[in-house]
């Protein structure tokens, strides 16, 4: 077993940190490219896709339970429109509790369909919270966060799992 020096200890503290902040700038690529397909399909359908106003037929909402007896409320529309063709099209999303409390049953909601496949539809406001880079921006952030977070916490572990190390070694 090599000899443990403060400066061991300090050399593999900054290797773990180093390491996490480079596997956070590695996995915040990842999830933005991975993301990015989601933020293209926004923009398409908000650019391309057909806008109609469609009926709410139904507004839900309902308790889901998780985890350590959190409660959290969901919300979902039931709408209908007519497309291009003529053809009823039904879909049921789910949506925030903003967009939840602005409409009323048998009300109108602004819905984008795309002209070759009608049942691919979702509300305007889904489109445009997708299409905001801001949150992808934002979730890349919280990523790098946690995983540089993790290295220090890490690299403070180490650190005193090998100072205890050196204390041992040096009364031996």
């Amino acid at each position: 077993m090599s000899e443990i020096t403060s400066e061991v200890i300090t050399k593999r503290v900054r290797l773990v940190k180093g390491g996490a902040v480079v596997l956070a700038v590695v996995l915040g690529i990842i999830v933005a490219f991975g993301r990015s397909s989601v933020y293209l399909e926004a923009n398409e359908m908000l650019a391309k896709g057909v806008p109609v106003e469609a009926t709410v037929v139904q507004k839900k909402h309902w308790i889901e339970s998780g985890k350590k007896g959190r409660e959290f409320d969901r919300y979902a529309l039931v709408y209908k429109f007519t497309d291009g063709a003529g053809a009823t099209v039904t879909n049921e999303v789910r949506v925030d509790e903003n967009t939840y409390a602005k409409v009323n049953e048998e009300g109108p909601v602004s819905v984008i369909y795309r002209a070759s496949a009608p049942g691919n539809n979702d509300t305007r406001t889904h489109y445009e919270y997708k299409a905001s880079i801001t949150n992808i921006g934002r979730d890349v952030l919280v990523l790098i966060a946690v995983i540089v977070a993790a290295g220090y916490v890490i690299g403070f572990l180490v650190k005193r799992n090998m100072q205890k190390k050196m204390a041992a070694q040096t009364k031996a």
